[in-house]
């Protein structure tokens, strides 16, 4: 089994952009300590992102599903969460080239320390827009998420 790992969430939400169609754009990857996925600042959409991944996690939590993939949007990266044990997922970051996918093994995180991370991203995003007054249905799916991974916390 992999060692655990240093696993965080980053977002930079000074460097988020607000399109004239309402998308929030900017810094978003994960850093698992020896190495960042996809890449450190990476440029992404942190709302639909987060939303997606606090849903495959909390599926993949209540057995809902046996692996949770964690899609960025912008390139064909894609983190994939398999469980080893209650308390242990394998974290394979994967890239699907043309010649196929490139798995790269990132190491074990715990479920637990994955839904910090998601519940910590999830608040700081919905305060940077909040302090902007930026306000859409995806910041609202956002807000319903984030309660949604803070209760499965509890």
């Amino acid at each position: 089994m992999s060692t655990m790992m240093h696993f965080s969430i980053v977002i930079n939400t000074e460097r988020f952009q607000i399109s004239d169609l309402g998308i929030i754009g900017g810094p978003v990857w994960l850093d698992a300590g020896h190495a960042c996925f996809p890449d450190r600042n990476w440029e992404d959409f942190p709302i639909p992102l987060l939303c997606w991944w606090i849903g495959e996690t909390l599926s993949l939590l209540g057995n809902q599903q046996d692996a949770a993939e964690w899609d960025f949007m912008d390139g064909p990266y894609v983190l994939h969460l398999t469980p080893l044990s209650p308390t242990a997922w394998l974290a394979i970051g994967r890239r699907n080239g043309l010649h196929g996918p490139e798995d790269t093994e990132l190491g074990t995180i715990s479920p637990a320390d994955a839904l910090v991370e998601l519940a910590t991203a999830a608040n700081l995003t919905l305060r940077a827009c909040q302090q902007r007054g930026w306000r859409n249905a995806d910041i609202d799916s956002l807000d319903l998420a984030h309660r949604a991974v803070r209760k499965a916390m509890d």
